[in-house]
């Protein structure tokens, strides 16, 4: 009896031996499958991390659609437009190239008051500040070629981008007496390139155009001469750096 409760005691033992060997193999294969899964997914990412982040400032010029009415009270359609950024994009896997970002940016210039008459501008010799300030969120493809040398994987200096997006226009006029502020939806198609000088330091630029349906037009000079889009183009140069 002695004897066949320790044969009995072995055989148990085994077998918990037996079925403990494949889920401990199940075990080690899973985690080493899951650490095989995350080095590809950053296999191709010149930092070795999925995601690139972005920070710049942006200065350029913008040119309104409504040029007749801009013209009017500023003499001139274009003017300066500074602005900040920042963006995420993904360097590696499936979403590689992808990228979100948001920025503002501010346009003002100083003209004066006019009425128009017959299709001619007036001049009222009182101050007007027409301000701009674009908030936008943009997405859209990033082209950063790579390629693998023997210390890895190294990234063109040179990348390109194109997208499109979202935002809101706030829109000011200013003079001496009163303060006009409004805000409407704007949408955007954008695209450029940014080239890496030094490290992290970036130089690029951009063109975008921008569209604000029914931002002009009720009353006033751009009723005048039936302009009702307060967009236009912009073209920038962007600086920052890139991590």
């Amino acid at each position: 009896m002695r004897g066949a409760r320790v044969i009995a005691h072995r055989s148990l033992a085994l077998l918990l031996l037996a079925a403990g060997v494949p889920a401990s193999a199940a075990a080690q294969t899973a985690s080493a499958s899951r650490a095989a899964t995350s080095q590809s997914a950053t296999a191709d990412s010149p930092t070795g991390r999925p995601l690139r982040f972005a920070v710049f400032g942006t200065a350029g010029l913008f040119s309104a659609t409504a040029k007749e009415s801009f013209e009017a009270v500023l003499d001139t359609r274009s003017g300066t437009d500074v602005g900040i950024g920042a963006q995420v994009a993904w360097q590696s896997g499936r979403l590689r190239g992808l990228f979100v970002e948001v920025d503002a940016s501010r346009f003002e210039e100083t003209g004066e008051r006019a009425f128009v008459h017959e299709g001619e501008v007036f001049p009222l010799g009182i101050p007007l500040t027409i301000g701009l300030t674009p908030i936008e969120v943009s997405a859209g493809y990033r082209l950063n070629p790579v390629r693998r040398t023997r210390s890895g994987v190294v990234a063109s200096p040179v990348a390109y981008f194109a997208g499109g997006g979202v935002g809101s226009v706030g829109y000011t006029e200013t003079d001496d007496e009163d303060e006009i502020s409004e805000r409407f939806i704007a949408y955007h198609v954008m695209g450029g390139a940014d080239v890496t000088l030094w490290r992290m330091l970036q130089i690029g630029a951009e063109a975008r155009y921008r569209w604000v349906p029914d931002g002009l037009g009720a009353g006033g000079i751009s009723d005048a001469f039936n302009e009702t889009d307060l967009g236009g183009s912009t073209f920038r140069v962007r600086i920052g750096v890139g991590f």
